[in-house]
């Protein structure tokens, strides 16, 4: 019993302290509470998004989003336990449009 109120407390400090951002160039994770991680992305390098949504995150409103950067390698960035997350694969669509449209794209490598 105490292990399992472990576990859910870690998991419930690891959400509670992980933030996710789109700006009108970037996406952003910020991880950590005593230790920090931060990855950021160009919208010019996201490949393809996949949304994952469990059964139980159907009837409570979460999932995941699985961000694919650049088409020739495997590298992902997970944003785990969204709020609604096709919502969000929506909002990163229209964000990667906004910036290939505006001219930031990455210039191609020859």
């Amino acid at each position: 019993m105490a292990l399992s109120l472990l576990a859910f407390l870690v998991r419930s400090l690891k959400w509670w302290s992980t933030v996710y951002g789109i700006t009108n160039k970037r996406i952003l994770v910020k991880t950590g509470v005593v230790g920090r991680s931060y990855i950021d992305c160009s919208l010019g390098k996201i490949h393809n998004l996949q949304v994952k949504v469990p059964v139980h995150g159907r009837l409570l409103g979460f999932g995941s989003v699985s961000i694919i950067v650049s088409a020739s390698s495997s590298t992902e960035i997970l944003w785990e336990n969204v709020r609604d997350p096709l919502r969000v694969q929506r909002e990163l669509n229209e964000a990667v449009e906004r910036f290939t449209q505006d001219g930031y794209e990455t210039p191609k490598v020859k």
